[in-house]
């Protein structure tokens, strides 16, 4: 791989990383409304008694409102290390680029 296909990979990670965390962001009314409907199920399930019922994957219970927050918030939190570390990783291969490629050969 030569500097400029280095630099052009740096430009497309970078590019699907802002991408990644713009498409997270537009999410967030969606993720609102979620979250507004698993509050309002698990208030239900309270109602008839069952609010120990609501597991995540791990088997921890949702039984409150910040509990359920912080499980939803766990997905963004997933998208946004995805969406930073291929920036990262975008201005890295850049910035190698932009050093070793000017060098002269």
């Amino acid at each position: 791989m030569n500097w400029h296909e280095l630099g052009l990979l740096g430009s497309i990670l970078t590019f699907s990383g802002g991408g990644i965390l713009s498409l997270d962001a537009l999410r967030a009314p969606r993720r609102i409304r979620e979250m507004s409907g698993a509050n309002q199920f698990l208030r239900i399930l309270k109602a008839f008694g069952r609010g120990q019922s609501l597991n995540d994957k791990e088997g921890n219970t949702l039984d409150s409102s910040d509990a359920l927050a912080l499980w939803f918030a766990a997905r963004s939190r997933w998208w946004a290390r995805a969406g930073f570390l291929l920036m990262t990783a975008g201005f890295l291969c850049d910035i190698l680029e932009r050093y070793f490629g000017a060098l002269p050969h």
